[in-house]
């Protein structure tokens, strides 16, 4: 399979780390914790009152492009792809495409939500950007779920680009192409940090972020395992449970991103 050499988690945790200690207030998210074992632990997490205030909710789920060179691939046999290589990002269609509708409703409830996948092609690569700190702005591609409008849920779908493009294509039985909203890391990110909520704004995101997130349980498995119930029933605040259920249900990281104000 052509996956560059590189894992999933690695781009991950260098995409993050760059947003976290390059782009948020004091070097870090103002977040709560998104791993079940801690939430088990009853762990509470760290400034998440002070992050609603002020702050952009943002959920990221993060994947792994395929660099795609075969003369055999439907990219190359369809109209759209002429140079290689291409780039290949996967969409989940474990029960019928649940997590990508999912992120779509969070989407249209006015959160900001995205895919940050890969567009680099090796190790190499990875520890360049990482060193000179453009994870986020050049290595990768950020894709809002609302604008790959899938046309069935039956077939596998997956979404097919080339680097710092303003267009990309969604492949099922045929191509389809479609217009990215940002062309590139550096346009979402400067979008995104001309944003901001207060409190009231942020509370009223999460609580219905979290009915969007059960009512998708309700779609898929039914009610959420027990140890997640109990998990998120011991947290104040609908910001910790959403941080728990967007990860149990999505793979999708809640993180609050508060732009650094000029002088800090």
């Amino acid at each position: 399979m052509p996956w560059p050499e590189f894992t999933e988690l690695s781009f991950g945790y260098c995409f993050l780390r760059e947003l976290e200690t390059k782009y948020t207030t004091g070097g870090r998210f103002p977040r709560a914790p998104d791993f079940i074992s801690q939430y088990a632990e009853k762990t509470k997490g760290y400034d998440v009152e002070v992050a609603m205030d002020g702050a952009v909710p943002l959920f990221i789920q993060l994947k792994r492009s395929m660099v795609i060179r075969s003369a055999n691939a439907r990219e190359f046999a369809s109209p759209f792809f002429k140079s290689k290589p291409a780039l290949r990002m996967n969409l989940h269609s474990n029960d019928s495409f649940a997590q990508h509708i999912a992120l779509q409703k969070l989407e249209q409830a006015g959160n900001h939500v995205i895919y940050a996948t890969s567009q680099i092609e090796n190790p190499q690569e990875l520890v360049t950007h990482t060193k000179s700190r453009t994870m986020v702005t050049k290595a990768s591609a950020i894709f809002s779920p609302s604008t790959i409008m899938l046309p069935n849920v039956h077939e596998q779908h997956h979404v097919s680009f080339y680097a710092n493009t303003n267009w990309a294509v969604l492949f099922s039985e045929k191509g389809q192409r479609f217009e990215r909203k940002w062309a590139d890391g550096a346009v979402w990110l400067a979008e995104l940090l001309e944003t901001s909520r207060g409190r009231e704004e942020n509370e009223r995101a999460m609580k219905l972020a979290e009915q969007v997130l059960m009512e998708a349980f309700d779609r898929t498995a039914g009610s959420p395992p027990a140890m997640i119930m109990d998990a998120v029933g011991s947290l104040d605040g609908a910001a910790a449970r959403v941080s728990v259920l967007a990860q149990y249900m999505l793979d999708a990281q809640l993180t609050f991103l508060k732009p650094p104000v000029e002088g800090e």
